[in-house]
């Protein structure tokens, strides 16, 4: 499969008081644009300034056209006609917001004691110590937006009697560019700036024995932690929990029941005996008990910089199957939706479901490929 590289086409001339930006999307022979629009009714609604949207649409675009992508939704055909996404709900734009106030860092990793940055030297006087404020100041920008061509930063540590600080000393360019100092590697900085993208692999071709590579993924995941760690994982009380996978899914209720299923096994698969003592009452106390925040904590102290889609995938799961459709107009349960590429509301709720199994069914086989990498 031959990747996607997008790179940032400019702003547009849009009806005041909205906005609207592009990228460029080429795929071997395939060129095609996509123009991001934000409707100046959400901008007044949060009292955004022209200087934090210009910063904040871009990630919101590039966030979108991965989804698309991921999803297969693009042209065959190259054309210079613009594919749309438009942007007019201010819960929508907040939801946003939030997500961005956090920089997400590919080069930071969690253990027991704190936070680590792995981009340090050797020389670093932290000796790679860092905190998310530390992190969240660090001009190294956010991985979901950092240029693809960036690699080997190295992010100093700095002490003295007033503050710590962790600076960004150098970086190397695959294209030869002088990086600098690295703030303006993302969409609508540096020019040449562009990000490759690779599909998920048949995240829209779903395989037609599904419910067989699920079950059968929950038996090897089990042998395998058997194995590394002496102990099976995933705890079902009756085979009848598994035989809830098979079958049509019909209805609103079909779906329900089934994406219920998945959600009871992903609540029996516990890593919790794995975890040190400290990271187990670090969780009490932060309030962030359950399967899925202790499997977060599990691959954060043994695969620092583990493909968090392993994560996401089942936490998006929980969240439609508790909120889903009491909360149907939740903006977190939207985006959840979004996040396993379903159409919302759904057309067809079998492929809905489909895709909901196809994320479990991801998750665990890279959970299992991890384990068989650690031995």
């Amino acid at each position: 499969m031959k990747s996607f590289t997008i790179s940032f086409g400019g702003w547009e001339r849009c009806g005041h008081p909205d906005f609207q930006c592009f990228f460029r999307v080429k795929r071997g022979e395939l060129n095609f644009p996509i123009s991001i629009t934000l409707q100046g009714v959400c901008v007044m609604a949060l009292n955004l300034s022209k200087e934090e949207v210009k910063e904040l649409l871009p990630k919101i675009g590039l966030e979108c056209i991965l989804r698309k992508i991921a999803g297969g939704d693009y042209p065959d055909i190259s054309t210079n006609g613009f594919q749309n996404i438009l942007i007019d709900s201010p819960e929508q734009l907040d939801s946003y917001i939030n997500k961005y106030s956090k920089k997400n860092c590919k080069f930071q990793s969690e253990e027991t004691r704190g936070l680590m940055c792995n981009a340090h030297p050797i020389t670093d006087e932290l000796d790679g110590m860092t905190s998310r404020i530390l992190c969240q100041k660090c001009l190294l920008p956010d991985s979901r937006t950092l240029c693809s061509y960036l690699v080997h930063p190295q992010v100093v540590g700095s002490k003295s009697q007033k503050k710590l600080e962790r600076l960004i000393s150098w970086a190397i360019c695959e294209k030869g560019v002088d990086a600098g100092n690295t703030s303006k590697c993302v969409p609508g900085g540096n020019d040449c700036w562009e990000f490759v993208y690779e599909p998920p692999e048949l995240i829209y071709e779903v395989p037609l024995d599904l419910p067989d590579r699920v079950a059968d993924e929950m038996d090897f995941i089990n042998l395998v932690f058997k194995d590394v760690c002496n102990k099976r994982v995933v705890k079902l009380s009756q085979a009848r929990s598994v035989a809830g996978l098979y079958g049509d899914c019909k209805s609103e209720e079909d779906f329900m029941h089934k994406v219920a299923v998945i959600s009871d096994i992903i609540s029996n698969t516990s890593v919790k005996s794995f975890l040190s003592k400290e990271r187990i009452s670090d969780l009490e106390t932060n309030k962030r008990t359950g399967s899925i925040n202790e499997l977060e904590a599990f691959l954060s102290e043994r695969f620092p910089g583990f493909e968090e889609s392993i994560v996401l995938n089942l936490r998006n799961i929980q969240k439609i199957r508790n909120s889903f459709p009491i909360h149907s107009r939740s903006m977190n349960l939207i985006n959840s939706f979004n996040e396993l590429y379903i159409e919302y509301p759904p057309l067809n709720w079998n492929d809905a479901y489909l895709k909901v199994l196809f994320s479990f069914w991801q998750s665990f086989r890279e959970l299992r490929r991890l384990m068989q990498g650690r031995k």
